[in-house]
């Protein structure tokens, strides 16, 4: 399973041809504005002012315009299944690191085994787990060394006062069939991210 700390740049030759290939009429339709945004850009001296501001401020329009087709190329190079940062936000001034799992196109089954894989494998090398939650909302934690504790939003483990603890924390969400489960994936900043990371690379993605 690949670990993404960012997403892959959308401006690579090799993602803007898996996009074009994956959606030929949006990349058409992108080549065209961007030529046409260049064409504008460049013949802005032929125009006569004040329409050439316009005519200016449309071909930077237009060209900008495909920054949304960038964003997707960058998007569908992710290649599945992975973790992908989400943010790093900061709760009672400690970093952590925000993942989301994308699975998108595999079997229910499959996500499944995965979970099962990479929690095994966060088992074995941040030591036992504290699971609450029902049919619909696992959390998992560990807190590497100490007890895990979870709180009611996933987002950190207390000791102590405002004190938070380095710890991993899982949340699956099982919507109705057929959508499949949502996976987020938070850490502490540091060792307990680090694990993450190498429990996710170990998680064999093809199987």
């Amino acid at each position: 399973m690949d670990v993404h700390d960012r997403l892959p740049s959308g401006w690579s030759i090799e993602a803007l041809r898996r996009a074009a290939a994956i959606a030929p009429r949006r990349a058409r339709f992108a080549i065209a504005r961007l030529v046409l945004g260049v064409i504008m850009v460049v013949s802005v001296f032929l125009v006569e002012v004040p329409a050439a501001l316009l005519w200016f401020v449309g071909g930077l329009t237009l060209m900008a315009s495909t920054l949304s087709f960038v964003v997707k190329a960058a998007e569908w190079s992710v290649q599945v299944p992975s973790l992908v940062c989400d943010e790093r936000p900061k709760w009672g001034g400690r970093r952590f690191v925000a993942w989301r799992c994308e699975v998108d196109g595999l079997s229910a089954e499959r996500v499944e085994r995965l979970i099962s894989d990479l929690v095994r494998r966060l088992d074995e090398d941040a030591g036992p787990s504290e699971r609450i939650g029902d049919a619909t909302t696992t959390r998992i934690a560990w807190g590497l060394g100490r007890r895990p504790s979870i709180d009611a939003g996933a987002s950190g483990s207390r000791r102590g006062g405002d004190e938070i603890a380095d710890g991993v924390w899982l949340r699956i969400d099982r919507p109705e069939a057929p959508a499949l489960p949502v996976v987020t994936v938070l850490a502490t900043d540091g060792d307990a991210a680090h694990r993450v990371r190498g429990a996710a690379a170990a998680v064999d993605g093809s199987s």
